[in-house]
């Protein structure tokens, strides 16, 4: 006699449970994308803060404050490596916060060739990012301007055209061409 306790189960445990979108407009999305940006900024100044508390403990020296931090960065290490990386990312991904800032320090520190590299990987990690965000949201209700630049792109009869314009020519947002290739659809291997 076989006894069996899939009787507790909540649901059959051999079906996946399904996922609803989320509908939100397009404030309340920058609200929701900004509101990640800075909570992720906040860890890092946290782990910064856990990290260098000592340095921190001379807070009122500006003047050694501001050596100290130029040179943690200044120096090209793997630790340095990753976090330009990632606020890199973080500065692509979050709408309205510019990487470019970051960019040029990469190139800095790490010498154009690397710093290239660099940007390219931080640039297309962070679209990632906000691809796979903006595939679990709906956008009701767009604003005019939005919806303009979107069609303008959606106009053009070459996908990756229109795509590759829209993050080249500035006056499209990137969280605008983001969503452009969620809506159509393209596969993540055709997009990078």
């Amino acid at each position: 006699m076989a006894f069996s306790l899939e009787f507790l189960l909540p649901f059959p445990y051999n079906k996946p449970m399904p996922f609803k979108k989320i509908n939100l407009n397009s404030r309340s999305l920058r609200h929701l994308l900004a509101s990640l940006g800075l909570l992720i900024g906040l860890i890092y100044l946290g782990f910064f803060a856990y990290r260098y508390g000592d340095a921190l403990s001379n807070f009122f020296n500006v003047e050694k404050q501001v050596v100290s931090f130029g040179r943690q960065f200044s120096t090209a290490n793997i630790f340095n490596f990753c976090v330009l990386i990632l606020l890199t990312a973080l500065g692509s991904a979050v709408p309205f916060l510019s990487n470019a800032v970051l960019a040029v320090f990469n190139g800095v520190v790490f010498g154009p060739w690397l710093g290239l590299v660099m940007n390219l990987l931080a640039n297309s990690l962070g679209n990632f990012l906000s691809l796979k965000i903006l595939s679990k949201i709906n956008i009701t209700d767009r604003e005019k301007s939005f919806s303009d630049k979107l069609e303008v792109l959606q106009k053009i009869d070459n996908p990756y055209l229109a795509i590759s314009l829209g993050y080249m020519v500035p006056i499209f947002p990137t969280l605008l061409v983001n969503y452009l290739v969620t809506e159509s659809k393209l596969p993540l291997k055709k997009w990078l």
